[in-house]
């Protein structure tokens, strides 16, 4: 049966809300919804406060892709009994208020939280290639000549770099422009601040720990990838666990999946040292990458330059169709994929 299916911030914060019984820790970020509305980050945990095995879910890193996360979260809620009795659960539930109440990928300062994470202490490396398609990349989602213009300059490009290479390019993540596509900001976001506590207090005592970040537009319409960005011994186990479903991009040519900087899993690594950490990214497909990609051009275009409300609200519409498509197929296969992940997740957590 399908059950609440939220495609609007404040809505899927109230079925997580009522899903988690009030047993929910909160923080409201300083910016704003497109109301002037309170925002927030919120967690609720189930299981032991002291399991010596905790699972992590995190929906709403890229704003708008909240909405199939945030199913997955409160449906998992409603049926907590398959969870294990020894296995301590956290839910986090829109780490970007902002890009979900704002229909955006970023946050309300163009960052991309999964570019974001990285070492404080040894900054990423300059994106070289980027600054050949910055300027490109801010006219290349008008629908007019210069739109058209900008887009055979990128393709230009993209055949002199090859598929892979253009991808890092433009969505491997950049710290240099602020206006600029996949910008990974120049400090640590709000967002996390916020969850870097978060999880070494609920992952405290802990030996191991395994992350699934919930996230859609990217592989087969309704079929879950699983992505590692990990290698050694974390890859393989994820290997063992998800079998075909795995995507690794440091041991693949597709170009589809790009290797990309400031990352959030490095940056959990790093944060739980000491303990055993699986972090996986859950990619829920929607469309073809062109489209996906196009719908994304097409906002970081309107963002920047003052278009009629009128004309950014197709923009948006789009946008939000393309991460989170309306169809009752698309979703009762999502629905599908994330119990199968999940089921994997558990049974090898188990094993």
């Amino acid at each position: 049966m399908i059950q609440h299916y939220p495609r609007h911030y404040a809505s899927a914060r109230r079925a997580f809300l009522d899903g988690a019984k009030g047993a929910v820790t909160s923080h409201e970020i300083k910016a704003r919804g497109p109301d002037g509305e309170a925002l927030h980050m919120d967690l609720t945990v189930l299981g032991p406060a002291d399991a010596r095995q905790v699972l992590v879910i995190t929906s709403g890193v890229h704003g708008l892709e909240l909405f199939a996360g945030s199913r997955c979260q409160s449906r998992l809620l409603a049926d907590a009994d398959r969870l294990p009795a020894d296995l301590k659960v956290v839910l986090v539930h829109a780490a970007n208020p902002w890009g979900a109440a704002h229909v955006r990928r970023n946050n309300e300062l163009n960052v991309d939280l999964c570019r974001n994470f990285y070492d404080t202490d040894n900054p990423p490396s300059r994106n070289e290639d980027y600054e050949r398609v910055h300027e490109l990349l801010l006219e290349a989602g008008n629908n007019g000549m210069e739109g058209h213009e900008a887009m055979a300059a990128l393709a230009g490009i993209r055949s002199d770099l090859g598929e892979r290479r253009y991808n890092e390019a433009v969505m491997g993540g950049q710290y240099r422009h602020r206006d600029g596509f996949a910008f990974g900001g120049f400090a640590p976001s709000e967002s996390r601040k916020v969850l870097e506590p978060w999880l070494l207090k609920h992952t405290d005592g802990a030996q191991e720990v395994v992350m699934l970040d919930l996230h859609t537009g990217l592989g087969e319409h309704g079929a879950a990838t699983v992505v590692s960005m990990q290698q050694g011994a974390a890859l393989t186990q994820a290997q063992a666990w998800y079998g075909a479903r795995l995507v690794a991009p440091a041991q693949t040519d597709a170009a589809e999946f790009p290797e990309v900087r400031g990352h959030t899993t490095p940056g959990y690594e790093r944060l739980l040292l000491g303990r055993s950490v699986l972090s996986v990214i859950v990619e829920f497909g929607t469309y073809a990458h062109e489209r996906v990609m196009k719908a994304l051009l097409a906002d970081h275009w309107s963002e920047h330059s003052g278009i009629h409300p009128a004309h950014q609200a197709l923009i948006k519409d789009e946008l939000l169709e393309c991460f989170s498509p309306v169809s009752r197929e698309w979703i009762e296969a999502v629905d599908q994929a994330f119990d199968t992940v999940l089921t994997e997740t558990l049974t090898g957590m188990q094993a």
